[in-house]
């Protein structure tokens, strides 16, 4: 009978607890299915694995604002290095640009950029700006939507006409064959009613340096050659056409080919060159230069410089388009130009496209060869024949094309994107409402040419946007505008200071589709001497003392102890010190910080050493700054791990770690001479449980397997987008103007130490301010709102110092 209770009772305790197990594991599924439920719709953003290792430039930028603020809409498609999740329920979308802040910045500034680098989960170094202009650049001006036109029958029309400028003119003006100049036209008020010699059309000192034109009392231009033409220039002085073609390589943009024609249109010269750097990018659509083609050529730049300057007489005048680009890419310094894209003026400073002057002024069609490149010869001509046709005609002849109006008529209800349709017979496109949107596709073409077959041409995304009846919204200083030339937001508020941009960002932002908000603060006040001490300050970070050591001892046993913690920079011994010491300066963070957590108390021929960190005012924070960046949203279940066997490769690293758990990123350096992969590397964990593991398992003293038996390792400090610290402190060689090569580059200012007297402390409470009003405006901001902070980076004498982009998207705080 006790028996049978006992049993009974115990069944009872069985089916009670199987009872508790069923109901728990109800109420977890209902948890599960209520968070899932809850995460459903909001929307996200992860990135493809190698994206969060690297750098990300302008074009790209524009890629993801594109889909977050249309989504499929006018063929914008996910971008290729990330992926936004449940577009449709972002609220907005809104970019905040710092201007004069760049990573050395707010790695220095670290613990003052605190709302900064804990909002945004996301952060990626940014490639240098092809443009002086980095609003220009993000929105796409140069990547335009077409969407071509179908038939009834279903068929495309892709019928090619030549746009008659007179027509244009004609048909925009009040009665047919009327032309009303007025002396407001730019054309008139630059150069007057009268036609006057070529001298008076030659590109002015002042529009030079305006420009960035290559000028020998210009920092960043004292290795350029002059061409040697300092002869006295005529108004029967020769005209050569002049256009080059650019490569991207590992120096940034260089040059690939270059073409010169004489006044009467002969191609005089028509090289290939072979670029210094290795290759990254043949940009072949755009420059139709091929890996073929290069292959056997033997001429360089320096051969190039001199041909031109035996080949240029003494008073030769270059014309070209944007001719400083190409000047810059030659190396050299002309004084003598005319420049069709200033030559040919616009309202507010705004410069035509060569394709579209070819078609309006001359009734040519360049640049449409798309599967072979631009033909450098071909853009040559047409630049010289534009200077010959406006010496010959006049300003007055010239502006009574109306050019301006060529591009206004394709304004309609007050939006820039327009509804073109092919005429009939030989002559312009002519403007029709209602036509339906066929078929989107994105091509790199001139935004102001009249394309084949096209229905619909948006200049940039913010005429997207508006095109869709949403509301777009632009809030800067004063100075931005005159920056901004060629971009129009259907509300733009000018503001004289940066507090005044912050009140008026939260009154128009947060009821916007899409804005773009611009601080100036730092611009006003970063110099290059400051910078230098700032790199200075954060090199110590990566610096170590260690000793003492006998008399006697052997600097390449010292040398390598330290390297077991990790790559080192350089190691010297420190003079003036009563027992000998040695500084050692490692790439990383993090072998700095191993070095004092494993080397310290370790007897080094019978003597125990110290390792610390120098003691100056200066690397006081350095501890708390190493805390915080520990603790980085960035750094989260990331390891550092040294000491990796010298024939590991990449897939052996990916597949010992991966057995602790799902890795998102592994980051395994390369040495930039030798090209062998270096002895540590950055794992990032999924989770947490998988990086516990990892730590525990290099820790073991077998646990490491083939990699190594003596691996060390720690928590990561070194953020995955700089891949070593040194990094952060090294400017780069390439040029501003080097990475979005499609379009012709204007190249970022040079900065120079114009404010000597601002200082580090000043620039601290600089951050500190920005990184508030960036918090404020923040705060301001609807849930679901996509929001990019761009840090632009800066440009020096010394190099580019590449800038950050931050990305998150806003979640409800409740």
């Amino acid at each position: 009978m006790c028996s049978l209770k006992r049993h009974h009772s115990q069944s009872s305790l069985e089916e009670s607890k199987s009872k508790r197990k069923c109901c728990c594991s109800s109420v977890e599924k209902d948890k599960t299915h209520a968070q899932t439920e809850k995460f459903k719709d909001i929307p996200s953003i992860s990135f493809v694995s190698s994206a969060t290792c690297c750098a990300v430039s302008h074009k790209q930028i524009y890629e993801l604002l594109k889909y977050a603020a249309l989504g499929r809409c006018n063929g914008a498609t996910q971008p290729s290095w990330c992926r936004i999740h449940h577009q449709k329920y972002l609220s907005s979308t809104v970019v905040i640009v710092l201007h004069g802040i760049n990573q050395l910045h707010f790695y220095r500034f670290y613990l003052q950029f605190r709302h900064l680098r804990k909002a945004f989960r996301h952060r990626l170094s940014l490639l240098p700006s092809p443009s002086s202009d980095i609003i220009t650049t993000i929105l796409g001006e140069n990547y335009i939507s077409i969407s071509r036109k179908t038939t009834r029958s279903g068929e495309q029309n892709t019928d090619i006409q030549a746009c008659s400028s007179a027509t244009v003119a004609n048909e925009s003006s009040d009665s047919p064959g009327t032309t009303i100049i007025s002396n407001s036209d730019p054309i008139v008020q630059k150069y007057g009613a009268e036609k006057q010699g070529l001298t008076s059309y030659l590109v002015s000192e002042e529009e030079m340096k305006q420009y960035k034109y290559p000028l020998t009392d210009c920092p960043g231009f004292e290795d350029f050659i002059h061409t040697g033409c300092t002869g006295p220039v005529t108004d029967n002085s020769p005209l050569f056409g002049l256009d080059c073609e650019m490569c991207l390589t590992e120096n940034g943009s260089e040059l690939a080919r270059i073409s010169v024609v004489d006044a009467g249109g002969c191609c005089v010269m028509d090289e290939l060159v072979k670029p210094k750097a290795r290759i990254i990018n043949y940009l072949t659509r755009f420059s139709g230069i091929t890996r073929k083609m290069l292959r056997h050529v033997k001429t360089r730049l320096k051969d190039v410089q001199d041909r031109l300057k035996q080949l240029l007489p003494t008073d030769a005048v270059l014309v070209g388009h944007s001719l400083e680009n190409d000047l810059r890419a030659l190396q050299m310094i002309h004084h003598n130009i005319i420049d069709t894209s200033l030559l040919y003026p616009r309202e507010l400073g705004q410069k035509f496209k060569l394709k579209f002057l070819a078609q309006a002024v001359l009734g040519k069609v360049i640049q449409c060869r798309k599967e072979v490149g631009h033909d450098p010869s071909e853009d040559a001509r047409a630049a010289l024949q534009l200077a010959q046709f406006f010496i010959s005609q006049g300003p007055w002849k010239v502006a009574e094309l109306n050019l301006e109006d060529t591009v206004q008529r394709r304004v309609m209800n007050g939006r820039r994107p327009t509804l073109l349709d092919k005429s009939q017979h030989q002559g312009p496109l002519i403007v029709q409402e209602g036509s339906s949107l066929q078929q989107n596709i994105i091509a790199p073409v001139n935004k102001t040419e009249v394309l084949n077959g096209s229905d619909l041409i948006f200049d940039n995304l913010q005429d997207a946007v508006g095109s869709a009846g949403k509301a777009t919204v632009f809030v800067g200083r004063k100075e931005h505008f005159t920056e901004m030339k060629q971009v129009t937001f259907r509300r733009s508020v000018q503001c004289t200071s940066d507090q005044e941009v912050l009140k008026t960002a939260k009154q128009e932002v947060p009821s916007a589709a899409f804005s773009v908000v611009q601080f100036s603060a730092f611009s006003e006040s970063s110099t290059l001497s400051v910078d230098n001490e700032i790199e200075c300050h954060l090199n110590e970070m990566c610096v170590v003392y260690v000793g003492p050591f006998r008399e006697d001892f052997c600097l390449a046993s010292v040398k390598k102890i330290v390297k077991a913690c990790g790559p080192i920079e350089s190691v010297s011994i420190i003079p003036n010190t009563e027992k000998l010491h040695v500084c050692v300066q490692y790439e990383v963070l993090e072998g700095a910080e191993l070095a004092i957590e494993v080397l310290n108390g370790l007897e080094v021929e019978g003597v125990p050493i110290k390792v610390q960190r120098p003691v100056k005012e200066t690397t006081l924070d350095n501890e708390n700054i190493l805390l915080e960046l520990e603790k980085d949203v960035v750094n989260k279940n990331a390891i550092y791990v040294t000491g990796i066997k010298k024939n590991s490769t990449e897939n052996d690293v990916v597949k010992h770690f991966s057995h602790f758990g799902q890795l998102e990123a592994v980051i395994y350096p390369k040495d930039a001479k030798t090209g062998k992969y270096k002895k540590y590397c950055f794992i990032k964990y999924q989770n947490s449980e998988s990086c516990e593991n990892a730590l525990q398992w290099c820790a073991s003293p077998t646990g490491c397997g083939v990699l190594r038996k003596r691996m060390k390792k720690r928590r990561a400090l070194t953020p995955g987008h700089l891949q070593a610290w040194i990094n952060l402190t090294h400017y780069s060689t390439v040029g501003a103007a080097s990475w979005d090569a499609e379009v012709k580059h204007t190249p970022v200012s040079i900065r120079t130490d114009e404010s000597p007297h601002t200082t580090e402390k000043e620039l601290k409470d600089l951050a500190k301010l920005v990184d508030k009003k960036v918090k404020k405006l923040y705060k301001s901001l609807p849930n679901e709102t996509l929001c990019l902070v761009l840090l632009p980076g800066t440009e020096s004498c010394q190099g580019f110092m590449p800038g950050m982009c931050l990305l998150g998207i806003k979640e409800d705080e409740s």
